[in-house]
């Protein structure tokens, strides 16, 4: 719709001979590139979505994986890592796990009021390992709790719907929840 709008209103200032032609052309094809990089961003969380790859399962530190996956973030945002010393080795798909972790960071990155504060924690209890991310955003409304897995809901401005929908379908098929 914002391209087609956007279209219409340059073919429409173009037949008249408009003199600030040369001003709207430069705001609809700023329009136009910005809504090709959602559509591009919307297609490659779908494929993602669509066809997740077969899981290649090992045990590995989840510890130390979310250590790399948080460096980066720490020089925007404050990231409290709160990791069981001697958790056991996780028996999962590493990329899959990442893909997970990257999507519920960058949800609480999204959800997080101005002074960023995200609490990673680890632990584990029998045979379960426990991660839970917590940040100091908002909240989501009670009425929206039962759709946020669902593909294509979101209330985030720019999102796609997929990411949560993502991690619930990893999760899930790694028998956790």
């Amino acid at each position: 719709t914002p391209i087609r709008l956007s279209l219409e209103r340059l073919e429409m200032k173009y037949a008249s001979k408009s003199k600030d032609l040369d001003k709207v052309f430069s705001n609809v094809t700023k329009v136009i590139h910005e809504e090709i990089n959602n559509l591009q961003t919307f297609a490659t969380e779908f494929s993602k979505f669509a066809k997740l790859p077969e899981a290649v399962m090992k045990h590995y530190n989840v510890n130390k994986q979310l250590a790399e996956i948080c460096t980066p973030y720490q020089t925007e945002l404050k990231i409290d890592l709160k990791l069981e010393e001697k958790l056991p080795l996780i028996f999962a798909d590493k990329i899959q796990v990442k893909q997970v972790l990257e999507n519920l960071i960058q949800n609480s990155i999204n959800a997080a009021k101005d002074n960023f504060i995200i609490t990673i924690n680890t632990n584990s209890t029998d045979s379960v390992i426990n991660i839970s991310i917590q940040d100091n955003g908002y909240g989501i409304n009670a009425k929206y709790i039962n759709e946020i897995f669902k593909p294509y809901f979101t209330k985030s401005r720019g999102g796609t719907g997929l990411g949560l929908a993502i991690v619930k379908r990893i999760i899930e098929s790694h028998g956790g929840s």
